[in-house]
């Protein structure tokens, strides 16, 4: 069959390298979890942010535990509140 796509393509995109316009990606580690409402430490600087899952992670049920290693997206406008895109 072509033009068949193989199930690790189609449930695993890329991760992403480019923010969407007025967002910041920065990485780092979840360090405490409440009712879907995540800490994230971030690796370069010594601050946390308040994130959330996005969409897609609550449709494919993508949990993120402490200790997990998370890509985010942070408001430019709002630098204490973030959305959790990849969890590696």
């Amino acid at each position: 069959m072509a033009g068949r796509v193989k199930h690790s393509e189609v449930f695993r995109p890329n991760k992403p390298t480019k923010p969407k316009r007025g967002y910041i990606l920065k990485e780092g580690v979840v360090v405490d979890q409440n009712r879907g409402v995540y800490k994230v430490e971030l690796d370069d600087i010594d601050h946390i942010v308040m994130c959330r899952r996005s969409g897609k992670m609550d449709q494919r049920n993508i949990d993120c535990r402490p200790g997990s290693r998370v890509m985010i997206e942070i408001n430019m406008l709002d630098l204490s509140k973030g959305r959790i895109i990849w969890r590696e």
